[in-house]
């Protein structure tokens, strides 16, 4: 491949971050026609709210078939379990307000609680079942005998929303998720493929980043599909260890590839061997696509000490959502103020969905652009347009070319989520009904009462027990590092598909911490995947320790280097002078090199100064307490 053709096959690839696709427009014209035709059963079926069937069709839209298939199952088990709270809930303690008030709050802290615990989208619907039940208990507060037609209206209104966005996704030009990962992961090698041969070949920097930065995502969305596959069919159940472990691979040959863009030109030719060996995996890669299957299981799980910290952190999250629905309502109920009921309802939304964020106040406030963004649309279409042009064909004229552009921005991991808070919330604004009326004060009322509830949640994310996505980055870093130290230190060896299983699970929890920390995230995240590179040279040490062709006091110094690399991990600081780990390694390698030239020998002292490359480009990655 030629740098002019690899040139132009990087620009495409980055510019296909913006622009929309094929896939794009299919999913966003999938997504406004199902919206459609859920809102026209609403209104055959003469719901009473019938914006909510076509809401749950754009909050469960998704690219891939089996992620609509989970979102909605999820949502509906949890729409369900909502139900269940608020209508127990709501029989039992109506007489008394303030502890209606409060056992919501609790229950929408435990259902928070439990989201955080748990992943997508499972983590949803626990969520879901938090906030449903504030939305049926609120409206029914001082007449609990509409509780129950309030449950079943929202149920069905759900149902029909979910039944129509599953049937689009799998009937109309479906995009299954086990096609979608096939793809994505031809695509990924080719991306590699493209990364590796401009780190040969000394490729722009510019562009080999944002290529960088591309891979680290197709490796995030891999992961999500392989947990959404497995509900489009039983076979593909089978098939998600075998995904999991192909994603491990590509995550280390990335490790390699950005290992051989930071360091083209060795001046020793200690690292040549190590260079044509990356150089022929990639190769490989690029011309056998099944070779990635050839992995062994995935065998390692999170450690102890990050389940603990997840449960803290959950806890965290469960006193935040209740404290903050808790407070709202108690305003509620002293002022008495009929409109705060849309206020208290947004409040249990926001700081239960996003609660278990890695970011929730940057999330939270994505939530807010959308809903303030979808205000003035609403107010157009809904009080100017509809009223003096009523029926269902005026509204299609007037909605759809709203619609599908934001469904298009959905389709971007850059925009989806103020695109998914502007298409929900420009629906609820919007209200549809077969007669619209023009009568701007309730709009306005209810929209102030929404925007407000936000803020009110962004203030309590900012407050109660804020969260501080660095502090879960350093314990992560702080995991990482001692992973390396065992592997350095430990009696039992452990193999390399186990150890990739184990990076590949503490990148994957990175991801969502760094994606918005600018340059500072981009290098945690690139000494991150410089980790897995260590990782992968000190087993090759380890291993040649055993070998009976490596005489004793190489194997000897091979172990007094790792004693002091793993001292190195543990020990020091951010700031402080390197210890003599780097020179050591460096030494090393020069007197192996220098006393033999043997293939395996080579190997060692590449290994030594791939090691001393990757400290020294990031040092205070392995260094204690980073930031």
């Amino acid at each position: 491949m030629t740098w002019a053709r690899l040139k132009d096959d990087i620009g495409t690839r980055i510019a296909g971050l913006t622009r929309p696709t094929r896939s794009d427009w299919i999913f966003a014209l999938r997504t406004v026609s199902a919206g459609l035709i859920a809102i026209l059963a609403a209104y055959a079926l003469k719901l009473d709210h019938p914006q909510w069937a076509m809401m749950t069709v754009f909050i469960v839209a998704q690219p891939v078939a089996g992620m609509v298939l989970a979102k909605g199952f999820y949502r509906l088990l949890g729409t369900l379990a909502g139900a269940l709270a608020a209508i127990g809930i709501t029989t039992v303690f109506d007489a008394n307000p303030w502890l209606l008030v409060a056992v919501l709050a609790v229950w929408i802290g435990i259902c928070s609680l439990v989201s955080s615990l748990l992943r997508n989208p499972e983590a949803y619907g626990a969520a879901l079942a938090g906030y449903t039940a504030m939305i049926i208990g609120l409206p029914a507060f001082g007449q609990p005998h509409l509780v129950i037609d309030l449950a079943v209206a929202r149920c069905a209104e759900i149902v029909l929303g979910i039944i129509c966005a599953a049937l689009s996704s799998r009937l109309i030009l479906p995009k299954l998720a086990a096609d979608a990962i096939i793809s994505r992961l031809k695509r990924s090698i080719l991306d590699l493929a493209a990364y590796a041969d401009g780190a040969f070949s000394g490729g722009d920097a510019e562009k080999l980043a944002g290529l960088h930065r591309k891979l680290i995502g197709d490796v995030q969305t891999l992961g999500e599909m392989r947990t959404y596959a497995r509900l489009e069919g039983p076979s593909l159940a089978t098939r998600a260890y075998p995904v999991r472990r192909t994603i491990g691979q590509l995550l280390s040959a990335l490790s390699a590839a950005r290992a051989l863009h930071a360091h083209a030109a060795p001046k020793n030719a200690a690292l040549i061997p190590v260079r044509a060996e990356l150089q022929a995996v990639v190769g490989e890669l690029v011309a056998k696509p099944g070779a990635l299957d050839d992995t062994a299981p995935w065998v390692a799980r999170l450690d102890a000490i990050a389940g603990k910290a997840r449960q803290r952190a959950a806890s965290r999250n469960a006193v935040r959502a209740a404290i903050a629905t808790l407070l709202v309502a108690g305003f509620w109920l002293a002022t008495k103020w009929s409109d705060a009921t849309g206020t208290v309802i947004l409040v249990a939304v926001v700081s239960s969905l996003f609660a278990a964020r890695a970011d929730p106040i940057r999330s939270a406030w994505n939530f807010f652009e959308g809903t303030l963004l979808a205000l003035p649309f609403a107010f157009l279409i809904g009080q100017l347009a509809l009223p003096a042009l009523p029926g269902f064909g005026w509204f299609m004229v007037f909605v759809v070319p709203i619609l599908v552009p934001a469904a298009l921005a959905m389709a971007n991991p850059r925009y989806v989520g103020v695109a998914t808070a502007f298409a929900i919330n420009f629906l609820a604004f919007l209200s549809p009904h077969q007669v619209m009326t023009y009568d701007p004060e309730p709009f306005f009322a209810n929209s102030a009462a929404v925007l407000v509830g936000i803020l009110l949640a962004i203030g309590v994310f900012a407050v109660v027990l804020p969260a501080d996505p660095w502090v879960t980055v350093n314990r992560i870093l702080q995991t990482m590092r001692e992973d390396l130290a065992r592997l350095c230190l430990h009696d039992r060896l452990p193999r390399r598909s186990a150890f990739e299983s184990l990076a590949y699970d503490r990148i994957n929890q990175l991801m969502p911490l760094l994606q918005n920390a600018g340059k500072k995230g981009d290098a945690v995240l690139g000494g991150g995947i410089a980790a897995v590179t260590v990782g992968l040279e000190i087993l090759r040490l380890r291993n040649a320790q055993q070998s009976s062709a490596i005489p004793p006091e190489t194997a000897l110094s091979i172990a007094n280097f790792l004693r002091g690399l793993a001292r190195e991990l543990l020990f020091r600081r951010p700031g402080e002078p390197q210890t003599a780990t780097v020179a050591v390694a460096r030494q090393y390698a020069a007197g192996i090199a220098e006393r033999s030239v043997a293939a395996e020998m080579l190997q060692i002292a590449a290994s030594l100064r791939i090691i001393a490359a990757a400290i020294e480009d990031f040092p205070d990655f392995f260094a204690k307490d980073r930031v």
